[in-house]
């Protein structure tokens, strides 16, 4: 029977991580359009309203283009969205031609 280990990080952990995860990104500036939409790589990525703003209209945005292809978009050192990585699709494409 295999056993796996977990891995508890403390919250110091997790708070290096995330910076981490700031550090080794390519980060943009970007402004909101007035749908409270970003456009990043030739697609719109919709911001929430959040508890401290109810719209980001015309806000200027850092957007964190991280290395494992996901998106995240911050707003004054806060996280306003993390979009997970998307497969690329020309591997997919060539995964089914080589199949």
């Amino acid at each position: 029977m295999e056993e796996r280990e977990t891995i508890i990080l403390t919250l110091k952990d997790q708070h290096r991580l995330l910076i981490l995860e700031q550090v080794l990104s390519f980060q943009l500036e970007r402004g909101v359009a007035d749908d409270n939409t970003v456009r990043v790589a030739n697609q719109y990525l919709q911001i929430p309203p959040g508890p401290w703003r109810r719209s980001y209209a015309q806000a200027r945005m850092m957007v964190h283009l991280h290395l494992d292809g996901g998106v995240s978009i911050w707003h004054q050192q806060r996280q306003l969205l993390r979009t997970a990585a998307q497969r690329n699709r020309r591997s997919c494409a060539s995964q089914r031609a080589a199949n």
